[in-house]
């Protein structure tokens, strides 16, 4: 008993507060040869210690009035292992009203207060209802301080804070977004799964039975469409024949006319045969240009397709490119908004993975996270 006493007055004696005391005037120096820490050596004095996505929570490491055994509590719980609670919380110390204030659960002060949300007078919200709330309040208390702007360490401090408030209600957000959909999407799934091999537009046996009858056809479909070619081409052939002949008939009547009149037709009996010689070289003549019609409209190409309206099958051209030079293509190209997209995306995924390209550069960028 008597030595316990003499360590207590040990203790009133020698200054126990002053690692902690240089801490809250100079944190960055902890660790150091000036504030070393060691294990096995706690530090009296008040600190916090929180774990991820959990608020803060006060620390005191003291000795009792009239006692050389050192105590620790956290958020008002006695805890044992002093020596491992030490080097958790001795790189934020606080001041002792800090510290106080937190006992008496009113937060921190550089740590924003609780805005509503789930739980808190929320009634039959729904959770997006609730979460809006919360986030609304966060929103207005930062939109404070970017109005105030961000001039001290204390400022971006908080900052620091409010932007990881936001993001941790986006992530809230994110799992409540997935939850709510999630039974839709199952839904879709099963939908997509019942219907899958009728309705897919590529992956259903419709589609593949359709396209193998397709290739069935394509053999025919295509010696047909040889076929009409080849009657195309006797067609214009006899089309260019009949022109021909009805070319050389009109010429006839004309030559014929002239000749005659160039003779002279004095009688009646001759005037009625060359009327009548007239009229059947005009025939004639009338008959090869209608042939000659006719011809050119049969040489016309006639449509290869198999089944009937609305369900037809048949033979089409469609365009598509073929690079012949590829350099040259490059070079047409290069100036588009999405060949430049392209392009840039491509130099960022080799500079994430430190690949050099010829043409381009790894530059570091800072931003702030």
């Amino acid at each position: 008993m008597a030595e316990q006493s003499i360590g207590a007055l040990a203790l009133k004696v020698v200054n126990v507060w002053e690692w902690y005391q240089k801490a809250l005037a100079n944190p960055s120096a902890i660790g150091s040869k000036e504030l070393p820490v060691h294990e096995d050596t706690p530090r009296p004095g008040y600190y916090r210690v929180r774990r991820k996505d959990s608020s803060w929570e006060p620390v005191g490491i003291f000795y009792p009035e009239d006692s050389d055994a050192l105590v620790a509590y956290r958020g008002g719980r006695e805890v044992r292992d002093i020596n491992a609670l030490w080097v958790w919380c001795c790189r934020q110390p606080v001041e002792f009203d800090a510290y106080e204030a937190a006992m008496d659960g009113k937060g921190w002060p550089d740590e924003p207060p609780t805005a509503p949300g789930i739980g808190d007078n929320s009634g039959e919200a729904d959770p997006f209802d609730a979460l809006n709330i919360e986030y609304l309040g966060e929103k207005e208390q930062a939109e404070e301080i970017l109005k105030k702007g961000i001039t001290t360490q204390a400022d971006a401090d908080r900052a620091s804070i409010w932007k990881d408030r936001m993001l941790k209600i986006r992530s809230r957000a994110e799992a409540l977004f997935k939850a709510e959909k999630q039974p839709i999407l199952d839904e879709g799934k099963r939908i997509d799964d019942r219907w899958r091999f009728l309705a897919h537009k590529t992956d259903s046996e419709t589609s593949a039975m359709a396209e193998k009858l397709r290739l069935g056809m394509e053999s025919f479909l295509k010696a047909q469409k040889r076929a009409e070619e080849e009657r195309q081409r006797k067609a214009q052939e006899a089309a260019a024949a009949a022109q021909r002949e009805a070319d050389d008939a009109r010429i006839a009547v004309e030559k014929a006319k002239s000749q005659e009149v160039a003779n002279g037709i004095m009688d009646a009996a001759a005037i009625a045969e060359h009327n009548r010689r007239q009229e059947e070289a005009e025939r004639v003549a009338n008959d090869a240009i209608a042939k000659a019609q006719l011809a050119e409209k049969d040489a016309e190409a006639r449509s290869i397709n198999a089944g009937r309206v609305g369900a037809k099958t048949t033979i089409r051209k469609e365009k598509k490119g073929q690079i012949v030079d590829y350099d040259a293509f490059v070079m047409a190209v290069r100036n588009r908004d999405e060949v430049k997209e392209l392009m840039q995306s491509l130099a960022h995924r080799a500079a994430k993975s430190g690949f050099q390209v010829d043409g381009m550069k790894i530059v570091e960028v800072e931003k702030i996270v």
